[in-house]
C-alpha cells in the first residue's frame, strides 16, 4: 500500500466457507485494512469517523467482528461479515481518551483504560447496550498505558509509563463480580507505597525498600557487606 505505515497487524478468523485467515492492518492509526491471504486482491479498507480521533487499538472478537478503541475515548464494533462489512453494530464513549483494550479470553468482558482510570465493562451479545461493571481510580502510578488479561480470564493487569503493574482478580462467581486489585513497581521504592488495599503488604514493601536502602549506603560509605547489615538488623548480632 505505497509508502502509508502500518502501526498494528493482526490475524483474524477464517473468511466463512476457507482455509484462509484475513490479515488486519492498521494504517495511520486512521483506517484498518482487511488481508485476504489468498485473494489479496479484494483487500478491503474500512474507515471511521473522524470525530472518534485516532486509533489506539483493535482486537478480533465474536468471530467476524472488530472492536476498536480511539484515542478521544470511543469503543466502536464493527462487522467483517461479507453481507454487512463495515458496519458499525455499536458505539460508546468510555473515557476522554483510551489508551489500551484488551477482551477476556473467555468472554464476555472488555477492559479499557485511560491515563488513571480503568473501565470493566460486560459485552452484550446483540451489542444494544454494554454495562459498566466496575470503574477503578488508580491514583499514584503515572499514565497507564498496556493492559493484559491471563489465559484462565480471571486476572488481567494494568501497566503505567513509572514502572508500575497493577493486577486485578476478577470474581466472575458472583452475580455482579468483585475486584480485588494490588499493585506494584518501582514508584514504590522511591515515590510511597501504592494504594493497593493491603495495609501489611504496603508496609512489608516499604521495610523491605528501607532495608535494601541502608545496606546499599553501609555498603558505598563503610565497605559493610550486606549479610553484614542484615545480621545486624534481623539477629542483632554485632558486624565481625
Amino acid at each position: 500500500r505505497g509508502k502509508s505505515r502500518a502501526n498494528t497487524i493482526s490475524f483474524g478468523p477464517q473468511k466463512a466457507g476457507t482455509k484462509q485467515n484475513v490479515v488486519s492492518v492498521g494504517v495511520e492509526k486512521k483506517t484498518i485494512l482487511l488481508c485476504y491471504l489468498e485473494e489479496p486482491e479484494k483487500a478491503l479498507e474500512l474507515a471511521f469517523q473522524p470525530r472518534y480521533g485516532d486509533i489506539v487499538g483493535f482486537l478480533w472478537f465474536q468471530g467476524d467482528k472488530l472492536m476498536v478503541a480511539f484515542s478521544l475515548g470511543h469503543l466502536v464494533v464493527i462487522s467483517t461479515n461479507p453481507e454487512e462489512v463495515g458496519r458499525e453494530k455499536f458505539c460508546t464513549r468510555l473515557h476522554t481518551s483510551i489508551r489500551d483494550l484488551a477482551y477476556s479470553p473467555i468472554g464476555p468482558r472488555v477492559v479499557a483504560c485511560s491515563d488513571s482510570t480503568v473501565k470493566v465493562i460486560k459485552v452484550d451479545s446483540e451489542h444494544k447496550k454494554w454495562k459498566i461493571e466496575r470503574c477503578i481510580d488508580v491514583k499514584n502510578a503515572g499514565t497507564l498505558e498496556k493492559i493484559s488479561w491471563t489465559k484462565d480470564g480471571t486476572c488481567f493487569s494494568v501497566s503505567s509509563k513509572t514502572g508500575c503493574l497493577h493486577v486485578f482478580v476478577l470474581d466472575t462467581s458472583m452475580t455482579q463480580g468483585s475486584i480485588q486489585h494490588g499493585g506494584f513497581g518501582l514508584s514504590n521504592w522511591f515515590g510511597g507505597p501504592q494504594n493497593s488495599g493491603y495495609p501489611l503488604l504496603e508496609f512489608m514493601t516499604f521495610l523491605s525498600s528501607f532495608v535494601f536502602l541502608f545496606a546499599l549506603l553501609m555498603f558505598v560509605v563503610y565497605d559493610v557487606s550486606f549479610l553484614d547489615v542484615a545480621r545486624v538488623v534481623f539477629l542483632e548480632s554485632p558486624v565481625i
